[in-house]
């Protein structure tokens, strides 16, 4: 059974090092660059997580995180942050797991493997 993330980061090379990444472990990323991109994504189809950096051009990761966890509350949200300190906003907001970049892959798969277990 594959699981289904969806990805939002502004940075294509990072996305593509994460659908890289993951696949080996039965894990399909859908790649999105914007908030916008996102919320067209999750109303389209299920999607077992998501992965977001809080950097993003548009509206936000934090945005992007209420959001998630108005519709869609049994959908995990691990954030991706280039800032540390904006870990805390993250995990109060619901976040099931933080990462701060640079992110090894290992890295990425367990906070990704251990969100979606806790689910």
């Amino acid at each position: 059974m594959s699981l289904h993330v969806l990805a939002i980061d502004d940075d294509a090379d990072f996305l593509e090092l994460m659908q890289q990444g993951l696949a080996p472990r039965g894990i399909d990323v859908t790649a999105c660059e914007t908030v916008a991109q996102a919320v067209q994504a999750l109303t389209a189809q299920a999607f077992d997580l998501v992965l977001t950096d809080l950097g993003l051009a548009d509206e936000g990761g934090l945005a992007l995180l209420e959001k998630v966890k108005q519709h869609f509350p049994d959908v995990p949200v691990v954030v991706v942050t280039g800032h540390g300190d904006a870990a805390g906003a993250a995990r109060a907001l619901g976040a099931a797991g933080v990462l701060v970049k640079p992110v090894e892959l290992e890295d990425l798969a367990l906070a990704v493997e251990s969100a979606l277990s806790a689910r």
